[in-house]
């Protein structure tokens, strides 16, 4: 019976079941530390997900945080946070619910704490607390 399911749902969205597959590939990369061929998997992801749009808006935020931590363990700081930025303005623009909004936030934060300028700095905690807000 599940199965059956599956293939339903396959038949439908032929791009989002593409897509989830090419997230999986680059999550295998992910987990052996090889950021770069991570991100050209997860790119792959992300072309086949945007043509779907509302059956994949969850799957395209977990892509964008995704090529987000991707440029930032390879030290892409002014990709990462572009990724991290997209991500926040798709979940708020879509309303996709307070806690995809507080971790988009958080992640945000913490790439500019990360910065260590004074004003990044504030910039952090506001997004912090602003995340902390939703999660409770």
């Amino acid at each position: 019976a599940d199965f059956l399911k599956i293939a339903q749902y396959a038949s439908f969205h032929p791009d989002l079941v593409a897509s989830t597959l090419y997230y999986n590939i680059a999550q295998t990369y992910v987990r052996r530390g090889l950021y770069k061929e991570a991100k050209t998997w997860f790119h792959r992801s992300l072309d086949k997900c945007t043509s779907i749009l509302d059956a994949g808006s969850f799957q395209v935020v977990k892509i964008l945080h995704c090529l987000g931590y991707c440029n930032y363990r390879t030290g892409k700081n002014k990709k990462d946070i572009t990724y991290y930025e997209q991500a926040l303005s798709f979940v708020s623009e879509l309303q996709l619910g307070a806690s995809h909004l507080a971790a988009s936030l958080n992640c945000v934060g913490i790439l500019h704490f990360n910065q260590h300028t004074s004003c990044s700095t504030d910039e952090a905690m506001h997004m912090f607390s602003q995340s902390l807000q939703l999660y409770r």
